[in-house]
């Protein structure tokens, strides 16, 4: 972390041994230049973090075949996707979030044997979530929340056995919540939220014992779920808000348990004692627009 800022330096290519390039956290108001294209020995390339703007070459970005990590997040980065992240034979890393990326998805991106995370949060990408993607059984981090995708989940991301994290939070995704999410056993992270998601949860959803964050809030989810996330030991984040669900809040003995939000739901009965006498790391407790009865100032007064 430093204060540069101008202009990326010209002569940082005439180092064409270089291997690992780190300029990110800084000012730097530009272009990618060309000649940032010719250092083929990168297997580093992290820029995120600045105000870089115009498009990421796609021509250029295949010179670079040594190339492991890519970071260009949190810049002013537009255009669309370089096909090239597909192609390219060791990137195992593509992190591009927080920019103005549009259009859809190249399906060469999928074609990627090598990528094992790919992150786009926050961009204007649209149409439809490849279902290609399942073929990229390597995965094991799939962030596309915060775009405008439409339709449903496929299907095929049920083959992404890797997987720990997938986030398809904040799109214009439609459907049934989908039941191949059950065959992902080392998912710990799933955000869903601020889509138009509905039904019940399946009963196999419980079986993901490895969640750590669950995150479904802003859907049309219903049904009873006071059991279903009991068998997570190492939940740290819940956020079941403003959905359908009914029946008694979602219970378990969570001792790493943080953040535990529900509000605006149709959940009943009472705060149960086991979840906040258990739960000694709870910071945020969220539970208002319900139908709940009861007291709980001595639990919660026990539990400081």
């Amino acid at each position: 972390d430093n204060t540069l800022y101008g202009h990326l330096p010209t002569w940082l290519p005439q180092l064409r041994s270089l291997v690992n390039l780190n300029l990110s956290r800084n000012f730097f108001r530009d272009t990618i230049p060309d000649s940032y294209y010719d250092m083929t020995n990168l297997t580093t390339l992290e820029m995120a973090n600045n105000i870089l703007r115009g498009s990421i070459s796609d021509s250029g970005l295949s010179q670079l075949v040594n190339l492991r990590m890519l970071n260009l997040g949190s810049n002013r980065l537009n255009g669309t996707l370089p096909k090239s992240i597909g192609l390219l034979p060791n990137l195992t890393s593509a992190l591009l979030v927080y920019n103005f990326l549009s259009g859809t998805i190249p399906v060469e991106i999928t074609e990627s044997r090598s990528l094992t995370v790919f992150t786009v949060f926050r961009n204007r990408l649209n149409g439809t979530i490849p279902a290609s993607f399942g073929n990229m059984t390597q995965l094991e981090s799939l962030i596309l929340g915060d775009n405008f995708f439409t339709r449903t989940l496929p299907s095929s991301l049920g083959q992404l056995t890797s997987l720990r994290t997938l986030n398809a939070a904040s799109n214009y995704l439609v459907g049934t919540f989908p039941e191949w999410v059950c065959n992902l056993s080392n998912l710990t992270d799933i955000q869903f939220y601020e889509n138009m998601l509905e039904s019940t949860l399946p009963a196999c959803f419980r079986n993901l014992t490895k969640l750590m964050q669950v995150v479904l809030g802003s859907n049309l989810f219903s049904s009873s779920v006071p059991t279903m996330f009991e068998d997570m030991p190492n939940l740290f984040y819940l956020d079941l808000t403003h959905n359908m669900f009914t029946g008694f809040l979602p219970v378990g003995e969570w001792e790493l348990l943080y953040f535990y939000q529900v509000s605006h739901n149709m959940f009943r009965g009472n705060i149960s004692e086991t979840l906040l006498s258990t739960s000694k790391n709870l910071h945020y407790f969220v539970v208002d627009k319900n139908m709940l009865t009861g007291t709980v100032s001595e639990v919660v007064g026990n539990n400081r």
